[in-house]
């Protein structure tokens, strides 16, 4: 074999290579952008699986707040509550309270439900109530803590209590019964 029949050989040879390594990488590269896009394709569908379950994890907290509510205001209005029950849960709020630190709630927020509860059970506002309420619920949605879910259940049901004695006062002074204040 003569050195231009070699050399021939080992650049036809090459180009074989070189083609092969081409046509190999070019079919990798296909290969990899379809499974970089099924990828992204599963990734979206993670994120819409994500969703759905926030969203029914966030149904599933507005039902219970719901129930709850709906529970501690039937039977407030039912005068079920007695003020032993009401003083032991306003207690029970002052001691969680004193257990938590400003995060996630504001320094504001906890300050306001401290000096809440540390009133007279008789100064204690329904609108007062209402925004502890709130405060907690809002907690318990961001954070899922079992204190503010308490001490949201706990301001309802005194609240509830609240509204109940308010009628009965209303009544009694033959005012019928409508206001919540």
């Amino acid at each position: 074999m003569s050195a231009d029949a070699t050399i021939y050989y080992v650049v036809g040879f090459s180009i074989t290579i070189i083609g092969m390594l081409a046509g190999s990488m070019y079919w990798l590269g296909r290969r990899f952008t379809t499974i970089e896009n099924e990828i992204n394709e599963l990734r979206r569908e993670i994120n819409d699986v994500r969703e759905d379950l926030h969203r029914a994890i966030d149904a599933i907290k507005a039902s219970i707040v719901s129930v709850n509510s709906m529970m501690m205001e039937f039977l407030g209005v039912k005068g079920a509550l007695t003020r032993d029950e009401i003083d032991f849960l306003t207690r029970e709020i002052q001691r969680m309270v004193s257990l938590v630190r400003a995060n996630p709630i504001s320094r504001e927020e906890l300050d306001f439900i401290k000096s809440v509860f540390s009133k007279n059970l008789d100064d204690i506002t329904i609108e007062e109530l209402e925004r502890v309420a709130e405060v907690a619920k809002r907690w318990w949605w961001e954070d899922g803590s079992e204190i503010a879910y308490k001490i949201f259940l706990y301001s309802w049901t005194i609240r509830a209590y609240k509204i109940h004695e308010n009628l009965k006062k209303q009544r009694e002074r033959g005012g019928g019964g409508g206001g919540t204040t």
